[in-house]
């Protein structure tokens, strides 16, 4: 006989498996408050700057300060060469409501004590270190790379006056904060120059301040200033003298020749001719003139291009060429030995000294 079992089998009880749980909560909250720093810095982290320099004497990386208006408006973050170990890469983060003063014409210049020709600057930075000052951009497009200029630009952006360009074909006659004079008085300043090597001359940029822009005319001339101006003659000896900030640093001085009209006005970039004194410009005013070539028997030693031609004291052209040769005289030449002079005869200047026409000059001194 078979025993039953009536032991009853226990029903296993299911419970549902909750989808979270009250531990999850503080990662939970922890992250998405870490998200939204992150969010928070990236979207209001100010613009990135590059700034190039071949010198990063007094700048430290997370501590030079650049400023703008004795305000602080970011911080170097990096101090760097490049893959050439030639030039100096400086990174640093500007605040984020100065993405608008990046422009084309933004300037950056590092602030340290120096002496310069105004005297000693940047004193403020002997306790406080080096800074880089700001100069905010006003036209062209937004952008993140930059120059860094060794000494402040002369003139801002929005300053109101006009720019000028003057070539020499002498190196060396003017520097970047030479003076502008009209007449002696200071009226603006030399900005830049230049050597441009594809036309073998020198290149200037002024700048000159209103009001004072509107005496340059499409007749002003601009001579070198040398501060002393020196002249002998029969009267005497003349010495002129300048402020000693000309005397010492020398600068360009511009005026509407004598007998001229002050002429039209020009645009801006218009370039003139930069000469070397005063009295070369009175010299160029004369462009009509006779070509004449003088053959000399004696010595002519001293006589260069630029000296007078004169009538019985009274100039009335200038030597232009010493000797001068042409392949058509070169054999009669052989054989006299006289060496041939190009000068030009000035009618003009003949007429204007002595009131006489250019004939009077021919009869009386080339017998014709």
């Amino acid at each position: 006989m078979t025993e039953k079992n009536d032991t009853a089998l226990t029903q296993a009880k299911i419970n549902k498996l909750k989808s979270w749980s009250p531990v999850w909560i503080i990662p939970l909250v922890t992250l998405l408050i870490g998200a939204w720093i992150l969010y928070y810095h990236f979207s209001h982290q100010g613009p990135e700057v590059t700034l190039i320099t071949y010198n990063a004497d007094g700048i430290e990386a997370g501590k030079t300060k650049i400023k703008s208006r004795s305000v602080d408006i970011g911080l170097v973050e990096s101090v760097t060469l490049d893959s050439n170990f030639s030039r100096v890469i400086i990174k640093a983060r500007l605040d984020n409501e100065m993405k608008e003063l990046l422009r084309a014409d933004t300037a950056f210049w590092v602030v340290k004590p120096q002496v310069g020709k105004e005297g000693v600057t940047g004193l403020g930075t002997l306790l406080s270190g080096a800074y880089i000052e700001l100069q905010p951009g006003l036209t062209g497009k937004e952008q993140d790379e930059f120059n860094l200029l060794d000494s402040p630009p002369l003139a801002s952006p929005d300053a109101k006056g006009i720019r000028i360009n003057l070539v020499s074909e002498r190196a060396g006659q003017l520097n970047a904060g030479d003076p502008v004079l009209f007449r002696g008085y200071q009226v603006g300043s030399v900005e830049t120059s230049e050597f441009n090597i594809e036309s073998r001359d020198m290149h200037y940029q002024l700048f000159i301040k209103a009001p004072y822009d509107k005496m340059v005319t499409s007749n002003v001339r601009f001579w070198k200033d040398s501060g002393i101006a020196f002249d002998m003659s029969s009267s005497g000896v003349r010495v002129e003298m300048a402020s000693l900030s000309t005397l010492f640093s020398g600068g360009v001085s511009f005026d509407v020749p004598t007998g001229w009209l002050p002429g039209e006005a020009i645009a801006p970039k218009t370039e003139f001719k930069l000469y070397d004194n005063e009295k070369s410009i009175q010299n160029s005013l004369y462009t009509d003139y006779r070509s004449y070539i003088m053959f000399f028997s004696d010595s002519i030693r001293g006589l260069q291009a630029g000296a007078p031609v004169e009538f019985r004291g009274i100039r009335m052209g200038t030597v232009v060429q010493v000797p001068y040769y042409t392949q058509e005289m070169q054999q009669s030449l052989d054989k006299d030995f006289r060496i041939p002079v190009l000068i030009h005869v000035e009618p003009e200047r003949f007429a204007n000294d002595v009131g006489e026409s250019f004939d009077f000059v021919k009869r009386a001194f080339f017998c014709c």
